[in-house]
């Protein structure tokens, strides 16, 4: 195991998932509801159809103002794409600002490939971390967003970087129909970026998509980039997001990725719970989004009762 993984595993529940009868208490909306003029061919809009629509920002003020009647310390927020990649911040931009002034939720966005102006706009609207998608091969970027190239995405990373943004990248390993192609410069251009949270995925074939009939990555492969990452930024906090395919593939994810050094896993099984206490690693369970680790989100929840098993 990872000399610079804590004695402290953190084992998270998103908003989207029930796990063991409890709802995480970190809301996921999505802007526009599922529209997504990108329709990866991963996805086509699918990932957001467990959210919450927030079609308007009157609606999204108000989705966020139940979430903290109702206890939540943050919210997650997302949305389709246009053509280009980019979110409509513009348009909900006042929306987050009031959000953020009348409630002090803390808000984690999937900024998009933002540009400049809409990471200024983020950041002035007080979002507290913005996440994107990292791609390190120029064909992928193509092929799976539509987008131009890695340049792409790299200007959008320096843009959320340049604005000042706490940035949690997402690197999708497999991307390329299960076969790895530039994850390893992916990690590279995260921890370049500053970013002091590292959220890697993996490929989970979703029903309906061309990618459906895929096979999804080695959980090996997945783990050496944990490694590489680890190697990399000793202090950077690395986690297993909940973007994975479950089952027998995910156990042995979840086993080689403590075994890597993972700092947190988002809803993981009970054996890893276990395992992660045979190795040491005491399990501490927050119902939050992973990427909202406790060290960024004040006023987060912290243990929560240890599942039943």
């Amino acid at each position: 195991m990872s000399q610079a993984a804590g004695a402290e595993l953190g084992l998270f529940v998103p908003g989207m998932i029930v796990y063991d009868g409890r709802r995480g208490r970190f809301p996921a909306l999505s802007l526009g509801g599922g529209a997504c003029r990108l329709m990866c061919p991963h996805c086509q809009g699918r990932m957001l159809a467990g959210m919450t629509a927030a079609n308007d920002p009157r609606a999204l003020v108000d989705q966020a103002k139940a979430a903290k009647a109702a206890g939540a310390p943050g919210l997650l927020i997302s949305g389709g794409c246009d053509q280009n990649g980019r979110l409509p911040w513009e348009r909900f931009a006042g929306a987050l600002a009031r959000i953020k002034d009348e409630t002090g939720l803390y808000l984690a966005v999937h900024a998009g490939f933002a540009d400049e102006g809409q990471a200024r706009l983020l950041a002035a609207s007080g979002v507290d971390l913005a996440m994107i998608d990292l791609i390190g091969d120029d064909a992928v970027a193509r092929r799976i967003y539509g987008l131009s190239g890695v340049d792409r995405v790299e200007q959008s990373l320096q843009a959320l970087a340049g604005a000042g943004l706490n940035l949690a990248p997402h690197v999708v390993v497999g991307l390329d129909h299960g076969r790895l192609a530039g994850e390893e410069r992916a990690v590279a251009m995260a921890v370049a970026s500053g970013a002091r949270v590292l959220v890697l995925l993996a490929l989970r074939p979703l029903a309906g998509t061309p990618m459906a009939g895929v096979s999804p990555p080695p959980p090996a492969a997945v783990a050496r980039l944990i490694g590489l990452a680890r190697g990399l930024a000793p202090e950077l906090v690395i986690n297993l997001g909940c973007g994975r395919p479950r089952g027998p593939h995910a156990a042995e994810l979840e086993r080689l990725a403590i075994l890597a050094g993972v700092d947190n896993i988002a809803a993981p099984s009970l054996a890893t719970a276990r395992l992660a206490l045979e190795l040491g690693r005491r399990p501490v369970w927050r119902d939050i989004c992973c990427a909202a680790s406790p060290s960024l989100c004040v006023g987060a929840p912290g243990e929560r009762p240890w599942p039943a098993t």
